[in-house]
Parts: C-alpha cells; sequence; structure tokens
C-alpha cells in the first residue's frame, strides 16, 4: 500500500479529491477522502483523524457497474524500536539466498 500518513496528510492540505465523511472504522474516527481517476474509478480513503494511518481502502470502477468494488482493511502495530530496526536492518533468514533487485 502506497497512502502513507504523509502522503494522505498532503493531499488533505492540496485539497486532492473531497472529504465525504468522518466514520467510524474498525473503532477509529476517519476522514473520508474521494479520489477520483477520471470516468474509470473512484479511489475512497478512510484515514485516521489523529495519525492520517489508512484503516481502509474501497476502489469503484465506475466503468464496470457490474464488478463489485475492492476493499482493504489495514491493522497497524506500534511503532517500537525492535521494529523499526528489524525494517531499516533487514536480515535474510537461514537457508534463504539474497539476489540482487531485478533478478
Amino acid at each position: 500500500m502506497a497512502d502513507s500518513p504523509a502522503q494522505v496528510k498532503q493531499w488533505l492540505d492540496r485539497g486532492v479529491g473531497k472529504i465525504v465523511g468522518h466514520p467510524y472504522v474498525d473503532g477509529h474516527h476517519t476522514v473520508e477522502l474521494s479520489i477520483s481517476a477520471g470516468p474509470v474509478k473512484t479511489y475512497v480513503i478512510f484515514a485516521d483523524v489523529h495519525s492520517y494511518q489508512v484503516i481502509r481502502t474501497i476502489d469503484y470502477f465506475n466503468q464496470l457497474p457490474q464488478s463489485p468494488p475492492i476493499t482493504a482493511d489495514y491493522q497497524w502495530v506500534p511503532r517500537t524500536l525492535g521494529m523499526v530496526r528489524l525494517v531499516n536492518h533487514p536480515v535474510v533468514p537461514a537457508g534463504f539466498t539474497q539476489v540482487p533487485v531485478g533478478d
């Protein structure tokens, strides 16, 4: 998922799309942001109003009304020093081989 809290905040600050509601989603007070991708798709993001972390996304395919929307829900673990180290310095598990990107 490419919708980081910084990206969501930037969209809100720049007025990209429109705010269409403030529903509760999975226990979070959210802002619902609808972004149009022209006539093809509408992208709806539900972001926590305090952290801007995305809680849910829904893709609506406007030109394919028979197609159901695609919904994705997200849960976030608290940031810890151990998690930051793991993400910033990944270790290849025993029995696996690290290969260059693109191979």
